[in-house]
């Protein structure tokens, strides 16, 4: 009994530090979020900027929105690389200095 007991502990802590990742990269925790929407997952992110969220395994082109991209003919091809990072939230653009804006 106390074997089962044991292992269901195990169990509960293995799936508690499965909600918690470590970046290595920043000494901060990350709470991770899955996104309905499609396979990408976001993390909140101390690090970072007002208006920006962090992802893991963007496209470089198509991760956020840019400025930008208003005067190109057509939508703007998404590559195949894969950039972990802050990105702007949804709605919101990176402007030519860098930080996320709301479009007026």
């Amino acid at each position: 009994m106390f074997q089962y007991f044991f292992l269901l502990s195990l169990c509960l802590v293995c799936f508690l530090l499965s909600l918690f990742i470590y970046n290595h990269e920043a000494p901060v925790v990350l709470h991770r979020h899955l996104s309905k929407q499609d396979d990408t997952t976001t993390y909140m992110y101390a690090g970072c900027p007002p208006g920006e969220v962090f992802k893991t395994c963007q496209s470089s082109t198509c991760g956020e929105n840019d400025c930008s991209h208003f005067s190109l003919p057509g939508p703007l091809p998404c590559t195949a690389d894969c950039v972990t990072g802050c990105f702007c939230k949804d709605h919101m653009y990176r402007n030519e200095r860098g930080r996320c804006v709301h479009w007026l």
